[in-house]
């Protein structure tokens, strides 16, 4: 490393070969699909107004904490770290338009009890709910909300609130819930 000092070792970010195999004609195509439903549904006005276009994401916080590292004897091969068998996490979704304001986040919580207030230290007029899979796609019909997704597989690129907010709240989290 010193003979090479623009060399370093990073950890690197798992990418699933999907999003690995993302190229600039896929998301070139993806700007082309999006273009024409916005014409042929009559909403090029939209996209002039940057209040009325909305970017939504989630986020999920796991709620069981990992060690970074264990003690174990020399040369053990498989050393796990006993969790739940569950994955609860705390959802967040979080939306901001294209103007550069942002709505209070939705905080959904597993379970339905609380014995605390799920609210306690959230931003003002934030929310919580527990939901069934496939909600927001409800309530946005329900609210005349068009829904036009990014494929799953560019978010790591084109999400803007994936790449610029959530990528740093997430690593915070994990910081904090590491066990040292």
């Amino acid at each position: 490393m010193k003979r090479h000092p623009e060399i370093s070792f990073r950890k690197p970010e798992p990418l699933g070969r999907e999003r690995a195999s993302v190229t600039e004609e896929k998301i070139d195509g993806w700007f082309r699909e999006c273009q024409e439903y916005i014409t042929e549904n009559k909403m090029v006005e939209a996209i002039g107004d940057p209040i009325r276009i909305y970017n939504a994401d989630e986020i999920g916080f796991p709620l069981m904490g990992k060690a970074d590292k264990i003690l174990a004897p020399r040369g053990a091969q498989d050393i796990y770290q006993q969790t739940s068998s569950t994955k609860h996490q705390i959802t967040v979704v979080g939306a901001c338009n294209a103007a550069g304001n942002f709505i209070p986040p939705l905080i959904i919580f597993p379970g339905s009890r609380f014995g605390y207030d799920p609210l306690a230290g959230a931003p003002e007029h934030s929310a919580f709910a527990k939901s069934l899979s496939g909600w927001i796609v409800t309530f946005c019909a329900d609210q005349d909300i068009i829904l036009y997704c990014l494929t799953s597989y560019f978010s790591h690129l084109l999400q803007p609130l994936d790449v610029a907010v959530h990528k740093s709240a997430k690593a915070s989290w994990y910081r904090s819930r590491h066990i040292r």
